[in-house]
């Protein structure tokens, strides 16, 4: 199973919202979540054999509220320094809250996840 499968996986028992892969899609109305991978910052020795295996994954909350994109970031840090059948450790860093415009009818966050495998 790929990374992007085990993160929804983890992200649909951890979250109250639904997850989706790349994009929230338009006709969503309620709070949700989009991942995307950012990088898979690896290395590999002389030999050839990877190691430091890992994958950072661009997590984007978007909801009409505040008061939900904060409860969404909170469940989110709540992984923070966890681990599961499928990583080894989890990381979260809140990246961004997006500042609101007076006719946007949504707000934006981004939240970086680092697991390892």
């Amino acid at each position: 199973m790929s990374n992007r499968t085990k993160l929804i996986t983890l992200l649909n028992t951890s979250l109250s919202v639904p997850v989706y892969s790349d994009f929230v899609p338009e006709s969503v109305t309620d709070p949700a979540v989009a991942i995307n991978n950012v990088s898979n910052p690896f290395s590999r020795v002389i030999e050839g054999t990877k190691y430091g295996r890992s994958g950072i994954w661009r997590v984007t909350v978007v909801a009409k509220s505040t008061s939900d994109v904060e409860s969404i970031i909170e469940e989110l840090e709540a992984l923070d320094n966890a681990r599961n059948t499928d990583f080894q450790k989890i990381q979260v860093w809140h990246v961004n809250t997006e500042s609101k415009e007076p006719n946007q009818t949504y707000r934006r966050a981004f939240v970086d996840v680092q697991v390892y495998n």
